[in-house]
């Protein structure tokens, strides 16, 4: 049976579907606005500050796991960088951040679990 993830809008898995999202635009070398994310792929979730929450878990998974966050592909929609909640990269430094994810092969590892989200979950909201 197919499972949808608007049937299960938790947080965690709703990171992991942004986590597909964002390795797709990395092997592309895309960016995305928060805007476009909002609407095109987390169609009946919400907008704007809902994305926090799932955003975070990926950089914190990302980090706990030695990785460029994935979430520095998320752009404002008016200044074209990523927003205050990307902690782990330092402003001035994004360019090369968002540079090693695009180099980066996410395809050669197992994307996260939804237990490893969940975990990262807590540690962000913690």
């Amino acid at each position: 049976m197919v499972v949808r993830f608007e049937d299960n809008s938790r947080i965690p898995t709703r990171a992991l579907q942004i986590y597909q999202v964002l390795v797709g635009l990395a092997w592309n070398r895309q960016t995305i606005t928060y805007g476009a994310l909002s609407r095109h792929q987390m169609e009946g979730y919400g907008t704007g500050g809902i994305l926090a929450g799932p955003l975070s878990c990926i950089m914190t998974w990302c980090r706990e796991n030695g990785l460029e966050p994935l979430t520095v592909l998320v752009v404002n929609d008016a200044t074209g960088v990523p927003g205050e909640g990307l902690t782990t990269v330092p402003l001035r430094d994004w360019p090369a951040a968002q540079q090693k994810v695009f180099d980066f092969n996410w395809f050669s590892i197992m994307p996260p679990s939804l237990t490893e989200l969940e975990e990262a979950y807590r540690l962000s909201s913690g």
